[in-house]
This record gives C-alpha cells, structure tokens and sequence, in this order.
C-alpha cells in the first residue's frame, strides 16, 4: 500500500481498459466477417455451386495475393505516421512518398495480372475472362484501402481503420446481392 492507503496491486475486480481502438477495429472486422460468410451464402444461391467456382478462385487469388502485395505499405505507413506522430512531425511527407510507390506496385501487379491473363482465364477461373478482370480490379482497390488502413492505424484513427474495414465487406455483400437481384450470372 501507498501512503494514501489505497492499494498499489489491481485486484480482479478492476477493468483493465482495452487497448485504444479494439472496439471499432473489431467492430469493423466483424462485419467484414459476416459480409465474407454472406457473400458466399448469396453467391452460391444465386449462381449455383459449380458456377460460383470461379468466384471461390477469384476469393482466394485476391485474399491470398492482395494482402501480400498491399500489407506491407500498411504496416510501414502505420509504422512511420506513427514514429512521426510521437516525434511531434506531421506526416505528409509520408503520404507524399508512398501514394505514388502504392499506385506504381498496383499498376505492376495489375501488368502481371494481364500479362498472365490467359492462363489465369483459362486455367483458374474456368475460361471466365469477367473474372480475371475483376482480379485486377481487387487489387487496384486494394491498393488504396491498405493505404488508408496505414495512414489510419498511424494516425491513431481507430474507429476510421474500423470504418474502412467494415465498408470492405459491406460493399462487396452489396455489391454481390445487387448483382444477384439484377441477374447477373458468370
């Protein structure tokens, strides 16, 4: 005990606050979850098991790919916003520097993308070419949302990180479930 007598060891009673930002992070992962579960469930209804094969391999080439490819200019702007943050530095100069290597590696994988298309085309999705375009525009979309994660987890803007999260998965499940109502088949 200290002098005022109240106790220096936290008993198990106490809240031990979460670290700043868990809540909407998790949040937004959570709806990314469900609209990830939604999108399969409206996708194989609406298209059918063998026609959403496609589909099932353009999923995995993007969530495979895209994070390995994007990734790492999140957790290096997040790094370097941050170091700057603490240092009491603004972080433009950051922005300034990796918004154009951000557009210049989406625009070479895009270029590998179709460089490789036919294959891809013929061999992972089915001979669907839709399906390979849509490739590239996952990660031409990509591009940016790993980006804007960075500059938000540097920034200390959680419920934004959360945010750009959540809208990931609600804009694929909206954008699916439009498709559906409209008869879009592949």
């Amino acid at each position: 005990m200290n002098n005022n007598g109240a106790s220096e060891k936290r008993t198990l009673d106490e809240k031990i606050p979460l670290p700043e930002g868990t809540i909407p992070v998790g949040i937004g992962l959570l709806v990314a979850g469900v609209a990830s579960y939604a999108f399969f469930k409206v996708g194989q209804q609406a298209l059918g098991q063998e026609n959403f094969k496609p589909i099932v391999a353009l999923w995995f080439a993007t969530f495979a790919l895209a994070p390995g490819f994007f990734m790492p200019i999140e957790q290096e702007v997040g790094r370097a916003l941050a170091h700057r943050r603490a240092l009491g530095q603004g972080g433009l100069p950051i922005v300034r520097k990796i918004i154009p290597l951000t557009i210049g590696l989406a625009a070479i994988v895009s270029a590998l993308v179709l460089a490789g298309s036919p294959w891809l085309t013929k061999d992972f999705f089915e001979g669907h070419w839709l399906v390979t375009a849509a490739l590239i525009l996952a990660f031409v979309g990509y591009a940016p949302a790993h980006l804007a994660r960075g500059i938000c987890s540097g920034t200390g803007k959680f419920v934004d990180y959360g945010i750009v999260m959540g809208m990931d998965g609600a804009t694929r499940i909206a954008g699916c479930i439009a498709l559906w109502l409209i008869g879009v088949k592949v």
